[in-house]
């Protein structure tokens, strides 16, 4: 992309596979992670207790991001080093959306990056890939 890279920060439901919160920015910090969890928060409004898996990057090791799972009273779940399942299913959709969705296409602005990633997560990932809709 001309200008610049983009991170993808998305959080997944395991038993409906939908993408329940999703964040895009120029850069991947802490904040990236913890913005996306919180919106989630406010609009799936989960209950207490939920288990909130992840893998043992520093973002998902930041005192901010455990400051609002223990604040929402949340359960952290990581997985072992080395855990060749953990995360297996945020880990097979990147590898699919960017097969499927990134390769082979050049954006010329974020902006239009953004649209497609958005259309693909909207109208494409949560309606036809998730289950139980």
């Amino acid at each position: 992309m001309a200008e610049g890279n983009l991170y993808l920060s998305i959080f997944i439901d395991l038993y409906t596979r939908k993408i329940v919160g999703y964040s895009l920015d120029k850069h991947i910090r802490t904040s990236l992670i913890t913005q996306n969890l919180e919106r989630d928060i406010k609009y799936e409004n989960p209950k207490e207790g939920l288990i909130v898996h992840t893998y043992q990057g520093t973002q998902y090791m930041s005192h901010d991001y455990l400051h609002v799972i223990t604040n929402n009273h949340f359960i952290n779940s990581y997985s072992d080093k080395g855990n060749q399942y953990d995360n297996a299913v945020i880990e097979s959709f990147f590898k699919s959306f960017k097969r499927e969705v990134l390769l082979k296409k050049y954006f010329k602005t974020k902006a239009l990056t953004k649209l497609e990633i958005l259309n693909n997560i909207k109208v494409y990932y949560n309606k036809k890939g998730a289950i139980h809709n």
